[in-house]
């Protein structure tokens, strides 16, 4: 499996080199909200204790997923 996971690594990193070099756009690397830049980045936007509330709903979600199809 492993030597498998690695010769399908390799060959997308053949199919990416064969198509050719990719062009510098310095437009794509401005971070954009409705056609305005942006005034302060992304990471200073959410304040870090939301992650905790965002995993608990991620965890209770997918409990869900799961205990929906046993209670119907």
């Amino acid at each position: 499996m492993l030597i498998a996971t690695t010769g399908f690594v390799w060959m997308l990193y053949l199919i990416k080199k064969s198509l050719g070099e990719t062009l510098e756009e310095p437009g794509k690397d401005i971070p954009a909200e409705s056609g305005n830049l942006a005034s302060k980045p992304a990471w200073l936007r959410y304040h870090v204790h939301y992650y905790g509330y965002a995993l608990l709903f991620l965890a209770f979600d997918m409990e869900m997923a799961y205990m929906y199809p046993w209670a119907v």
